[in-house]
């Protein structure tokens, strides 16, 4: 039987968090909800067959790059705060060869309740 090997789509929908990013003072203060999509084309073909973590990428992992890239400081746009969250998880998950990512920002001020802004962004490994 032929093992399956190559680059492999995986990912995380729909996680939420809190993170004090904005434009306005209030937003750095009292913080903001966002919703947070990524994929990550990588390379983990080899747990196809191996069945082992150590051959793919941790989720667990992921999230906690994304907390902690979140809490190192306060980012006032969306656009650079979730370039930093691409940046982080490229250099930390080597196995990750293009990540897309998508950031809302959920409710924010200034716009009707239930309204969303969000950025999408992809960045392949150079």
């Amino acid at each position: 039987m032929h093992e399956g090997h190559g680059t492999i789509r995986l990912g995380i929908v729909g996680l939420e968090f809190e993170g004090k990013h904005g434009v306005f003072e209030e937003e750095r203060q009292i913080g903001n909800r966002f919703r947070l999509d990524v994929n990550i084309d990588a390379d983990v073909g080899g747990s196809l067959s191996s069945d082992e973590l150590a051959d793919s990428i941790d989720y667990r992992e992921m999230a906690k790059i994304i907390d902690t890239v979140s809490r190192r400081r306060h980012y006032r746009l969306i656009e650079s705060f979730a370039a930093a969250i691409v940046d982080e998880l490229l250099r930390r998950l080597p196995r990750a060869c293009t990540i897309r990512l998508h950031l809302a920002k959920l409710c924010p001020p200034g716009l009707p309740p239930g309204t969303e802004t969000f950025v999408q962004i992809t960045r392949s490994r150079e």
